[in-house]
């Protein structure tokens, strides 16, 4: 990413969905946005195990250094 590239951030209020599509290539994750419209995430299974694992170490330590 560019040092001039913009950053999507946005509130998520609610997890609408997550499923493989694809034929299994790819995770989409429908995220409900605070301004009631929607997001697609779309990652590789790689890309969604990563994700899980840092979501669930951040979990095990509420309060990091």
């Amino acid at each position: 990413m560019s040092e001039t590239a913009a950053t999507d951030m946005f509130s998520a209020v609610r997890i609408v969905s997550a499923s493989l599509i694809d034929g299994g290539r790819t995770m989409a994750i429908r995220i409900k946005k605070a301004d009631t419209n929607e997001a697609l995430i779309l990652l590789s299974p790689k890309d969604a195990e990563d994700l899980q694992m840092r979501i669930s170490e951040a979990l095990e330590d509420p309060n990091p250094p």
